[in-house]
């Protein structure tokens, strides 16, 4: 192999690390590590995220000290502006540059969990190169090739005894030209291949854009493989600098935006989103009315809407009273539609000034940031609010659309309280298409790689 390639083998093992624990453990000793591992990967990431370097780098030296918790310090360190403590750093991830290393490294992490994305990938792009490999190193990527697959094909099993207790009417059929769109960093990682697997296990013909808020090397890598997937890099640097903070929310219109110029029709979901059926039915609904937007299932307009973007906006509070607050994070567009200009095109234009999208002491006690513009735009438009067979218009309220089943986030414990028919099963008499996990629970669904 050549240096360069040789080098670049780290940069494909670097978060596979955080698995990796000592052979002489149990398997329940290893397990508990990883997920010691994981959280404190986790909770590293977000210090990292609201800017709390010091913590981020005392969570990753409380992780298992090898290889990828000493290269994820040295970038806190480098981002921090500590070059000397980062040039060691990096300089002990110099040391592991070998394929055989590489690949004990990936059978060690498949023997913990068969279903560990980042190890299956590293270890198929490894199987790619000149062999001869081992026959176990073969057999145990095709070992968790199959329990990817398996538990693919059996997506959603946690919520079907929900489904199996319901007398509900599946009321969806298969979309054929809207593109699905969601973004997402390291944090949420976990949560988009949640998102994914759903998607390809419902349709698996439609063609999914995620937009790169902020992966590493080997997470980029990951999601490249994934089937119908196209990875796309935000382009930060069009925009102002607080567009880089991703608390505030103003990326995300502009990733609708982004994902409007390359597509006529797209349905955008939160890497929080699951997908429970097809997505016919709405793709007809973008198609008609030129838009797709929810009700987030609360009227919070207007005490979730800071009092100085209200002002910014020239709206008033009592305008806002008693209507619906929209989610920022379930929306459809053509981008023809006359919703691109009256609603996207003018929270993008209160996206890209700070004073309008975040001011100052704003925070989630007080401000829904890009669905409380979403939201103050659509109540100033008379976005209707049709009924779930799309052929009524119940009133001119300037709403969402109705129906509950798009509602965004309807998580096991609020099933039924949202049940606008108040049957006693908490599903009604249509099951739902979108469901929100928020991160939180056990990951139901598994993406599918290329060529599975």
């Amino acid at each position: 192999m050549s240096r360069r390639g040789r080098a670049a083998v780290p940069l494909l093992l670097l978060l596979l690390m955080c698995y990796f624990v000592p052979c002489s453990t149990s398997k329940e000793q290893e397990r508990d590590q990883a997920a010691q591992s994981s959280r404190l990967l986790r909770e590293s990431l977000r210090a990292e995220a609201e800017g709390r370097l010091n913590d981020a780098i005392a969570l990753a030296a409380k992780m298992p000290q090898d290889v990828f918790a000493v290269f994820r310090q040295g970038k806190l360190m480098m981002k921090k502006g500590d070059f000397r403590a980062a040039h060691a750093a990096f300089s002990a991830v110099e040391q592991v540059q070998e394929m055989k290393a590489s690949i004990a490294y990936c059978l060690k992490a498949l023997q913990v969990s068969p279903l560990d994305l980042r190890a299956n990938s590293i270890l198929k792009r490894i199987l790619r190169a000149p062999g001869p490999f081992p026959l176990e190193v073969q057999e145990v990527q095709r070992q968790s090739q199959n329990a990817i697959l398996q538990s693919h094909l059996r997506g959603g099993f946690v919520h079907q005894h929900e489904r199996m207790q319901s007398k509900v009417t599946d009321i969806s059929y298969n979309g054929k030209q809207v593109r699905l769109v969601s973004s997402a960093n390291s944090l949420y990682f976990q949560c988009l291949a949640n998102l994914v697997g759903s998607i390809q296990l419902r349709e698996p013909n439609l063609n999914i854009t995620i937009y790169d808020m902020g992966f590493d090397e080997l997470e980029s890598m990951v999601v490249s493989d994934w089937k119908n997937v196209q990875l796309v890099r935000f382009p930060f640097e069009s925009y102002p600098p607080h567009v880089r903070n991703l608390r505030n929310y103003a990326w995300k219109p502009l990733v609708y935006r982004e994902a409007l110029m390359r597509d006529s029709m797209i349905l955008y979901q939160d890497a929080g989103q699951e997908l429970w059926q097809p997505v016919g039915l709405i793709e007809d609904i973008i198609a008609r009315d030129g838009y797709f937007f929810v009700m987030q299932g609360e009227k919070t307009l207007p005490e979730k809407i800071h009092p100085a973007s209200m002002q910014f906006l020239g709206f008033e509070a009592n305008d806002l009273r008693g209507k619906d607050m929209c989610a920022g994070g379930i929306q459809g567009y053509m981008n023809t539609s006359r919703a691109v200009q009256e609603v996207l095109g003018s929270t993008i234009k209160c996206a890209l000034d700070e004073d309008c999208i975040a001011p100052k002491k704003a925070d989630q006690s007080n401000h829904r940031f890009d669905q409380a513009i979403f939201s103050m735009f659509m109540s100033r438009h008379l976005y209707r609010l049709r009924s779930v067979d799309f052929t009524i218009t119940v009133d001119n309220l300037p709403r969402c659309h109705c129906s509950w089943i798009f509602r965004a986030y309807l998580e096991t414990a609020r099933l039924k309280e949202a049940d606008v028919f108040d049957v006693r099963d908490g599903f009604g008499h249509f099951y739902p298409l979108l469901f929100s996990r928020r991160c939180g629970s056990n990951q139901s669904y598994f993406p599918i790689f290329r060529h599975m």
